[in-house]
């Protein structure tokens, strides 16, 4: 042949059947929480989808237990992992709050999982799906799971065909700094031009982050953000992908549309992906904290959990006064929270402003400075915000607050 032959929109497919290999079907291994005689793992002769062969797991008690394998893919691009899966007496640990998962199917490492509620129990066959972003490596374990991390299942579960393809159902929409990949339905929630005033917001608020602490994380890569399956109860979680749990983000969306405010949610995930060990006594409380800086100089805006919208530096009133662990409800009171220690950072800074935090930022991070304690982290951070204001930042804390804060510290390594 001879010419020019132009190509596009090529996508990956694989299906394993689990029909080829000697002793266990090829590429595949397993591993478990406990390897205790608890767990059988079973490349199974028949029994398939068309009484083909597949793999299963049978567990006599509670136990997280997974077929893996290795592959590698496209970095940074979001692809999309089936099966065929059934269950036979499939019940979760009642002793486990965040128990939620029994059969899946999930990338290993990682928080998010096929959404499997109704996993459980006995079913026959039905899809499952799940998807996931490859990281910059290109390698991810994939697994067909009983159970998950803090999420104990028992019972016997059975895998088929499974398939992996460069297609999923979520839509990509990027800013300059971050990358959101949404269902359809999810993005409907925005109206005329307002995903992007909203994809903006937090590509302004990537900028502050990076300007506050000196550094980008991921080696400068967009933040993706990306609709999840994870336990109930959890928002988001931080990370190249942010993790965004699918039930949360419809009503947030369209509280988004309307209001024009950043979603104190993803904010709060996006100050994670910015912190550094060598500062990070309470990765809670940083989150928070730098994220009242990017508020107060981009003048933004969230909605607090009272529903009350915060512009700015109006934030603080939140941390004092309004949140559960405010500083009125906690350090006031001789308690520890990372809010009611926001509060108390927020004092220091209204006595200094925000060039000391930065500069001792700086320092951290440039310097390759990390205690080895909590508590010292906390003191030497103390220690540059004063040698970088002039300034005595202890003076800023009531008796027996920095007490509080310390002895909680060492008594939480």
């Amino acid at each position: 042949m001879k010419g020019t032959a132009y190509f596009d929109n090529v996508t990956l497919t694989e299906i394993d059947d689990f029909e080829t290999g000697y002793s266990a079907p090829l590429d595949w291994s397993t591993s478990a929480n406990w390897n205790d005689g608890r767990t059988t793992f079973t490349w199974e002769s028949t029994g398939g989808l068309s009484n083909s062969k597949c793999i299963s797991i049978n567990s006599t008690d509670y136990n997280d237990a997974r077929w893996v394998q290795t592959i590698q893919l496209t970095p940074g691009k979001v692809y999309s992992l089936s099966a065929y899966v059934k269950g036979e007496n499939i019940t979760l640990d009642p002793n486990n709050d965040d128990g939620k998962l029994g059969a899946n199917i999930s990338v290993l490492g990682e928080w998010p999982a096929s959404a499997s509620a109704d996993s459980t129990g006995t079913f026959n066959w039905k899809p499952i799906t799940f998807n996931f972003l490859v990281p910059e490596s290109g390698y991810v374990t994939i697994s067909c799971r009983l159970g998950f991390y803090n999420s104990g299942a028992k019972g016997k579960v059975y895998f088929d065909n499974l398939t992996i393809s460069g297609e999923s159902e979520l839509e990509e929409r990027s800013g300059n700094y971050v990358r959101l990949h949404l269902t359809p339905s999810q993005w409907s929630g925005f109206t005329g031009t307002n995903d992007m005033r909203w994809i903006n917001h937090l590509d302004a608020a990537y900028q502050a982050y990076a300007n506050l602490v000196g550094f980008t994380p991921y080696g400068g890569s967009k933040i993706n953000i990306m609709s999840s399956h994870m336990f109930s109860g959890w928002v988001a979680i931080a990370g190249n992908p942010i993790h965004w749990n699918h039930p949360y983000i419809a009503d947030e969306i369209v509280s988004i549309n309307a209001d024009d405010h950043w979603s104190f949610g993803i904010l709060h995930e996006i100050g994670h992906d910015f912190d550094y060990d060598g500062w990070n006594w309470d990765a809670e409380f940083w989150a928070n904290t730098k994220m009242c800086y990017v508020l107060e100089s981009l003048y933004g805006k969230i909605k607090g959990g009272n529903g009350n919208f915060y512009y700015g530096a109006q934030i603080e009133n939140m941390y004092k006064s309004i949140s559960s662990g405010c500083y009125d409800n906690t350090i006031a009171q001789g308690t520890y929270n990372n809010d009611g220690a926001t509060y108390c950072f927020l004092r220091i800074k209204n006595a200094i402003g925000w060039t000391p935090f930065q500069n001792t930022f700086y320092y951290f991070k440039n310097n390759n400075i990390n205690p080895s304690t909590k508590v010292a982290k906390f003191d030497l951070f103390l220690d540059k915000l004063s040698e970088y204001s002039n300034f005595n930042v202890r003076s800023t804390f009531l008796p027996g607050e920095l007490d509080t804060i310390r002895n909680y510290l060492i008594a939480n390594p």
